[in-house]
């Protein structure tokens, strides 16, 4: 009777970490079919700052490409996203990218092009997909996960 407890509860661990890791593997492959961009890239440049309405600073980051993942986007390609940070009652969300680290970018539309301090001009921005979840810290298996869904389509 102890044995069967055991393996009944083995098998509900297991069922569990299946199911969370169907769970994520369900979000990515959403989150790469909406996006115009997926892309691992090392962050080069980040300025802003600009007060978009009360509470809302309007900020940008250039980004070379390391490994392309999905788009019109090439290895070691520079392109450039628009975020913002919030800042209400004196308390400021952290800055979403740091320069020189390096992410996975899901990226979607286009706006209008800015000048960097370092005078790059970059004619097309994109904007994240989504404020929360369009940056991830770089994983390696990540990656490899993400370019395993293009692979299958």
């Amino acid at each position: 009777m102890k044995t069967i407890k055991i393996l009944s509860l083995a098998l509900f661990l297991c069922t569990i970490i299946l199911n969370s890791a169907m769970a994520q593997d369900t979000i990515l492959s959403l989150m790469k079919y909406k996006s115009d961009i997926v892309a691992y890239v090392e962050i080069l440049e980040i300025q802003g700052g600009e007060i978009e309405e009360e509470g809302v600073e309007e900020w940008s980051a250039l980004c070379k490409i390391i490994q392309p993942i999905k788009g019109l986007i090439k290895k070691d390609e520079e392109i450039r996203f628009r975020f913002n940070i919030f800042d209400f009652q004196n308390k400021r969300e952290p800055t979403l990218v740091e320069k020189g680290k390096q992410y996975v970018m899901f990226l979607k539309g286009q706006s209008g092009g800015v000048r960097f301090p370092s005078d790059k001009k970059i004619e097309v921005a994109y904007n994240l997909l989504d404020r929360w979840v369009g940056v991830l810290p770089y994983h390696y298996h990540l990656v490899h996960r993400l370019t395993k869904y293009i692979e299958e389509k």
